[in-house]
């Protein structure tokens, strides 16, 4: 997954994370500071919950600032969360493989893939071959 933040009059920061990487410093990090255990973190991150989300920003930007948790401030439109292209490739693939969906649902799937595309290329992320899914840490 990418994290993008785009702080105001500055140059977006991507952020490339796998949840299922997380080491145990970080969890217990992200625990203190939202106040959520591990799991209702993880949960609450997938339902775009503000301080799940301010937590995810804080442990990648802390590693290159060393902001702490309370300083980091953002607005809805400074921070969005991709899939990466390794995602992306493989939800193409399992697209174009499923034989259930129709010609229509395929195209229009796939045409949404493509508008993805385009917004990682803004950002500067490669398309890249498709890997088995895992979940993870911040590699920054």
């Amino acid at each position: 997954m990418l994290l993008i933040y785009k702080p105001a009059n500055q140059e977006p920061m991507t952020f490339e994370f796998d949840l299922g990487k997380f080491r145990v410093k970080d969890r217990e990090s992200i625990e203190r500071a939202t106040g959520m255990s591990w799991g209702k973190w993880k949960a609450e991150l997938a339902d775009q919950n503000t301080r799940a989300m301010r937590g995810l920003l804080w442990i990648n930007l802390r590693k290159r600032t060393g902001i702490p948790f309370d300083d980091v401030d953002f607005s809805d439109e400074e921070i969005e969360i991709l899939p990466d292209s390794g995602e992306v490739t493989r939800v193409r693939a399992a697209i174009e493989e499923n034989k259930t969906l129709s010609d229509e649902d395929r195209a229009e799937q796939l045409a949404n893939l493509e508008t993805l595309e385009a917004q990682l290329a803004e950002y500067g992320v490669a398309p890249k071959a498709a890997t088995p899914s895992s979940e993870g840490t911040p590699t920054d």
